[in-house]
């Protein structure tokens, strides 16, 4: 059985709507930049494995009936807010900020890969930033 690319990706989307499968993939991906800055081709190893598991349909309960209830409604927002930026059109604001994070995240992983410091530093600096500045403009208060 063949399946296209098409059927691929609708797939992998459908299983993202899962919270379990979300948790395991974020979860891979917070381990990455350990793994990148302490060298840890077995970390890495790990996170490519628990972001692999995320794509496998996974025959769990719904996580609000489990003890990890309390991550539901976090979880839920962030999957919405992912489901929300995905949706909305390819504008050139859009694109502009997709090539500001690419470049932002090979400068990081450049600079963990390195252990800059002071890379690392600046690049927390813009984060914080960037956070205030949002927070500002959602409360009507202009830069």
């Amino acid at each position: 059985m063949s399946l296209e690319p098409e059927q691929i990706i609708r797939s992998i989307r459908r299983r993202r709507e899962n919270a379990w499968n979300w948790s395991l993939q974020a979860l891979g991906l917070a381990l990455l930049p350990p793994a990148v800055w302490l060298h840890s081709r077995s970390l890495a190893g790990v996170a490519l494995v628990l972001m692999a598991a995320g794509l496998f349909e996974l025959r769990l309960p719904p996580m609000d009936q489990t003890e990890l209830k309390a991550l539901a409604g976090p979880l839920k927002r962030a999957m919405e807010a992912e489901k929300r930026c995905l949706a909305g059109p390819w504008s050139f604001k859009k694109r502009l900020k997709a090539l500001g994070l690419g470049l932002g995240l090979a400068v990081l992983c450049r600079a963990l890969w390195a252990n800059d410091l002071a890379v690392l530093g600046l690049l927390a600096g813009l984060a914080a930033l960037l956070v205030v500045t949002h927070k500002n403009r959602r409360d009507g208060i202009e830069p």
